[in-house]
């Protein structure tokens, strides 16, 4: 098994890298974006340009990332020339483009995406559920209005497939995988603190604080006071006890999660059904859906790890 990569150049050429010395590839339920950083050893012949306009990217007859270039270079060193690439998925784009602020009506997430997310490679789960309004506040993403559809709507957060659709409900193709016990290397539980926040309390509409708050005993118990004042968020004013307890809740994201490494890559993505023979430190247990996923390849082979937030909004695509 090995990553392949299809690039295409500014001159309309089509480059295949299939020489892969090591690469780094990595993706979280909570960013539209997969990332991928990949060294590549090319003849002398092979290389006309780095220039590249489009990233496809195989790994075991699996397509993980179809997206742009964000850095390269190609080096001539002893051992010969070796391309390197940066490259990230198209839907990353939803996190850096912002979406012109104001007030806007009988908003769907398809008419977000037909009318205002005009970014090609991307596509969004249909639905038609429909806001009576939704506020966009300054230097807002994207990205950000998908979150807030989501959020108001179903009560989850969106996140983005290899293919670089946008969803809010689980898979609906019938992609599973299994791992053998006998490929298993590691298996651990953590828990992250870091983010977690205790109170936060938001200005009303007079600048004055104290009529709108939110609490969680959950840093608390464990000895962590953070305590966030914000200005008036207007985005969340058509409902604002929803919105201060989502900040809440995505302050926990990371709080605790299960993770394994196995031997090699079986194809899966972001929410697709994974098997195991049976339970590890609480995973498995017959089927579990992982919520990011890191590969790293080299000369020692590929290891694949799987992690599962045991988190508010990890839980809630339904």
């Amino acid at each position: 098994m090995s990553l392949i990569v299809n690039a295409s150049t500014i001159t309309g050429e089509e480059i295949t890298l299939d020489k892969c010395l090591s690469f780094n590839f990595k993706k979280d339920r909570y960013h539209p974006s997969a990332i991928l950083s990949a060294r590549f050893h090319l003849s002398p012949n092979d290389w006309v340009t780095v220039d590249y306009t489009s990233i496809t990217a195989t790994l075991g007859g699996r397509v993980i990332l179809k997206g742009y270039l964000e850095k390269g270079s190609i080096t001539m060193t002893a051992a010969g020339y070796i391309c390197t690439i940066r490259a990230r998925a198209k839907s990353a784009l939803l996190e850096q483009n912002h979406i012109m602020p104001g007030t806007y009506y009988n908003m769907t997430l398809n008419k977000l995406n037909s009318d205002y997310i005009n970014l090609s490679g991307i596509s969004f789960q249909p639905s038609t559920r429909a806001l009576n309004y939704i506020v966009i506040r300054d230097s807002a993403s994207m990205w950000e209005a998908t979150s807030h559809i989501c959020v108001r709507n179903w009560d989850c957060l969106p996140y983005a497939t290899y293919d670089n659709e946008i969803r809010f409900g689980l898979p609906t193709n019938n992609h599973q995988t299994t791992i053998n016990e006998s490929r298993i290397i590691s298996a651990s539980v953590k828990a992250d603190n870091s983010t977690s926040i205790s109170s936060i309390y938001m200005k009303d509409t007079s600048g004055n604080y104290g009529a709108y708050s939110s609490h969680n005993t959950y840093p608390q118990q464990r000895g962590i006071v953070r305590i966030k004042h914000i200005n008036t968020d207007l985005t969340w004013l058509a409902n604002i006890t929803q919105g201060l307890k989502s900040k809440l809740d995505f302050s926990m994201r990371y709080s605790r999660a299960r993770e394994i490494s196995y031997h090699g890559f079986g194809g899966e993505d972001i929410y697709e059904p994974v098997n195991m023979d049976s339970s590890i430190m609480g995973i498995g247990d017959g089927q579990f859906r992982p919520h990011a996923i890191r590969i790293k390849g080299g000369s020692r082979g590929i290891v694949t790890t799987l992690t599962i937030y045991d988190d508010y909004y990890s839980g809630r695509n339904t």
